[in-house]
């Protein structure tokens, strides 16, 4: 299995920027929580099995089973902590600016008139936000990947790409991997699409 853009913080900056863009309609924080459920999910497998790799947690039906009720949890648990953790902390005021940023956007609720509580409220705009996440991750991944998966255990296409995406330059080893991660086109789109995301996370939580 490939690897992918990394689980944060460059999941949640790939998906920042519709939040930046409809903020009214997404809760970021269960947007963040969400982009990151796949992995969290495959990881706990993948650590259960003794290998990791793309499972359920990749996948359409997994987006809504166990990845939605895992990240609602998850989220709720980031409300909590996260409020508690940081207003606490002395060292407060020489936090970074974007740690500060994170406090303001991801921690606390938004100040205006939201969709949740508009149309949705509460726990469905909770959801929703964490299924748009849940889909960017899978739909970044597919980028990124080799393979398709999302209708896994019916269906499974291992050459959804041209020839040219599977050249093999060399191979890494990596713990927890079966096989060496092997270095080519592919591994050049998780590169570009881990760095982007991640300059993203950091620059997109000072919009308004």
């Amino acid at each position: 299995m490939s690897k992918v853009p990394l689980t944060c913080p460059s999941h949640q900056g790939l998906i920042l920027p519709i939040w930046c863009k409809w903020p009214t309609y997404f809760d970021v924080t269960a947007l963040c929580v969400g982009a990151a459920m796949p992995d969290v999910v495959d990881g706990l497998i993948g650590t259960c099995r003794g290998y990791l790799g793309q499972g359920y947690g990749h996948t359409l039906i997994g987006l809504f089973l166990p990845c939605l009720p895992g990240g609602l949890i998850l989220t709720w648990l980031a409300r909590i902590l996260g409020k508690r953790t940081l207003k606490l902390s002395p060292l407060k005021s020489a936090l970074p600016t974007w740690v500060k940023r994170f406090e303001g956007h991801v921690i606390e609720l938004p100040n205006h008139t939201s969709f949740s509580s508009s149309r949705f409220g509460g726990l469905l705009f909770w959801s929703f936000s964490v299924c748009i996440g849940a889909f960017s991750h899978l739909f970044f991944d597919l980028i990124s990947h080799r393979s398709l998966v999302w209708f896994y255990p019916w269906y499974e296409n291992h050459q959804i790409f041209p020839s040219w995406w599977y050249v093999k330059w060399a191979g890494i080893s990596l713990p927890f991997y079966r096989t060496p991660y092997p270095l080519g086109p592919h591994a050049l789109a998780w590169i570009m699409l881990t760095i982007i995301g991640a300059v993203l996370f950091f620059r997109l939580l000072s919009c308004e």
